[in-house]
């Protein structure tokens, strides 16, 4: 089934493409819906949304892991993240740990963060944010870096695994349920890069481009990863489409990948590699 198209609630005459980089504009503030019939059995796709900004501002300098945002945090409900706007580490994300004040503690020490780079906190989506319409005894699994499978399931109390277990920005998951169901999605449409940090195995890449349309694999993901990796696209009839980065290139050109209706694809490399999903560039 396809998706429907983006419903804008907040620009009312908005034109969505995957563009380039619009440098700090995570606070324009346009939202979205989109409605998704998904099948019984299991199906590849993603959150094609972010949440909306809470705190944008300029950094006033970086300590290892502890990152002074230059204003004061607000109160932080739930899991949120450091989204890097600007700069030579613009796109990627890092989990916040704790914070006082000014300063937000990360999970970890940026890779190249430094004083003056626009960054935005967000909160990350979650599995409550699938909505109340996945049927019980449904699974989800996310590949945590490394490939290491988490398997949640939806109880009549929730999900096993708590509903504020986090979907990353860019990530893809399985979902399997055993009746077909509509699923709304929705959240703030990213006109930032957003970087999603595979490490070797398999991963499961969504993409931030909520439009109905296709999305430019080639420009994604394919571009750069090792030989011998492999993209696999599962469509809508369950069949995978499959294709393998040769020394002469791809076996089947990732530009005929259709992952229009789900937004995620499976990437397996033998390597690490960084997925860039450019922010979406929003017209008048």
């Amino acid at each position: 089934m396809k998706l429907n198209n983006l419903t804008p609630i907040v620009l009312s005459a908005a034109a969505l493409c995957a563009g380039s980089l619009s440098l700090s504009a995570a606070t324009s503030g346009v939202v979205g819906a989109t409605s998704i019939t998904v099948p019984s059995g299991p199906t590849v796709m993603s959150i094609a949304y972010l949440k909306s900004v809470e705190l944008q501002s300029a950094v006033a300098s970086v300590t290892g892991a502890d990152v002074d945002v230059g204003a004061t945090v607000p109160v932080l409900t739930g899991p949120h993240y450091l989204h890097v706007l600007d700069g030579t580490d613009a796109g990627r994300v890092y989990d916040i740990d704790s914070y006082v004040g000014n300063v937000v503690t990360l999970t970890g020490a940026p890779v190249a963060l430094t004083a003056g780079d626009t960054v935005a906190i967000r909160a990350h989506m979650t599995l409550d944010d699938l909505g109340a319409s996945v049927p019980n005894f449904s699974t989800v699994t996310l590949l945590e870096p490394g490939g290491t499978p988490l398997v949640a399931t939806k109880l009549f109390t929730g999900w096993s695994t708590g509903g504020d277990t986090i979907i990353r920005p860019a990530e893809g998951f399985v979902i399997n349920n055993g009746l077909a169901f509509t699923m709304t999605l929705s959240g703030a449409v990213s006109e930032d890069d957003v970087i999603y940090e595979a490490a070797s195995g398999p991963a499961i890449i969504g993409f931030i481009d909520p439009v109905d349309g296709a999305v430019d694999v080639v420009s994604t993901v394919a571009a750069g990863v090792p030989n011998f990796s492999t993209i696999t696209a599962l469509n809508p009839d369950g069949s995978p489409l499959v294709s393998t980065k040769l020394f002469t290139g791809w076996s089947i050109d990732p530009s005929t990948i259709d992952v229009t209706d789900y937004k995620s694809i499976v990437i397996n490399t033998a390597a690490g590699v960084n997925i860039v999903n450019a922010g979406n560039v929003i017209a008048p």
